[in-house]
């Protein structure tokens, strides 16, 4: 071990190292790599076999084993707990930091910011179905965008000071499940958020038409019930938010389209891609509603899990096979 590190980076291996390579890859060029400590959550029921040729470029690492291996936020608050660092992050493996991404989050830490969050790139922009992905789920913060105090960030795409989350108790690990339901209760708390937008990370993101809309659904479902749960949200207004739910795509329609035109990326889109992100609106919209009346389930987390931990297998046909 070395000396204290600046950053943990918790990384999830639910079926072996060779998946987590590439990640791994973009890790290793970072101007702080020997500051940071790679903290590896794998099961306990398979065999784990590092490459020490790349965990060794790191200051220093460890190997976490759990049990039950289901969810990523379980992963990352288990990370959390071991890590070394005053400052945590979880990197998916499907999200390929820029050399200087630690080196400019940590810095930005620095400030009064109990988050910090990167920029984000399209690391599969040929497909109009990725792109409107992109732009739904991480619209204020696709690239390129101006570094400030913020309302939003991206969920596992932000970095944290871990004495701060700890504030949270053991309600961390399903808020780490629902970064965004996190970020709303950082600021309530009264803690600020901050976009680093000189950190960029290119992100892969789901392009399979269908499975982009199941994932709008089981994801707001599962946002939504957490928010509920974490705010102890009273049956009364958990039913005007139901009541309102016919506005909610129409505000964010709103909101993601002066992204676009922000990123410069409007005239590209549309209008081919206005249908489909219609239509994922309303399907999150559905979930949210399911969210608020019934709350989550395993096998709803489940199902969002699987496009975290297996990326490949949620892309376009011409994508698996480039």
């Amino acid at each position: 071990m070395s000396a204290t590190p600046w950053l943990s980076i918790i990384m999830s291996f639910p079926d072996g190292y060779e998946s987590r390579r590439r990640a791994i890859q973009a890790l290793e060029q970072q101007t702080i790599r020997a500051q940071i400590e790679l903290v590896m959550v794998t099961p306990a029921q398979i065999q784990f076999h590092p490459d020490p040729s790349q965990v060794s470029v790191f200051g220093s690492h460890q190997v976490i084993e759990l049990e039950e291996f289901l969810f990523p936020g379980r992963a990352f608050a288990s990370g959390i707990s071991a890590a070394r660092a005053p400052i945590v992050a979880y990197v998916e493996e499907h999200s390929f930091p820029e050399p200087t991404w630690a080196e400019v989050l940590v810095r930005a830490h620095a400030g009064p910011f109990a988050a910090v969050g990167c920029a984000m790139g399209n690391a599969n922009p040929n497909t109009l179905c990725s792109w409107i992905n992109m732009f739904e789920e991480f619209g204020p913060i696709v690239a390129p965008a101006a570094s400030h105090v913020t309302t939003y960030l991206g969920g596992h795409h932000t970095t944290y000071k871990r004495e701060i989350l700890f504030e949270f108790g053991n309600q961390l690990e399903n808020l780490l499940e629902n970064e965004t339901a996190l970020h709303i209760a950082l600021r309530a708390r009264g803690h600020q958020l901050f976009l680093a937008g000189d950190a960029v990370s290119s992100h892969v993101n789901i392009s399979q038409v269908l499975a982009y809309l199941r994932q709008d659904f089981t994801g707001q479902r599962s946002f939504a019930a957490t928010r509920a749960r974490v705010g102890n949200w009273s049956a009364a207004k958990r039913a005007l938010y139901i009541l309102a739910a016919p506005l909610i795509p129409f505000v964010r329609l709103r909101r993601v389209l002066q992204e676009m035109q922000r990123a410069k990326r409007a005239s590209q889109l549309l209008p081919h891609g206005l249908p489909l992100l219609w239509i994922a609106l309303v399907c999150g919209t559905a979930g949210e509603v399911v969210g608020y009346l019934v709350g989550d389930s395993d096998t709803n987390i489940q199902r969002k899990s699987e496009a975290e931990f297996h990326r490949a297998r949620f892309l376009a046909a011409e994508e698996k096979n480039a």
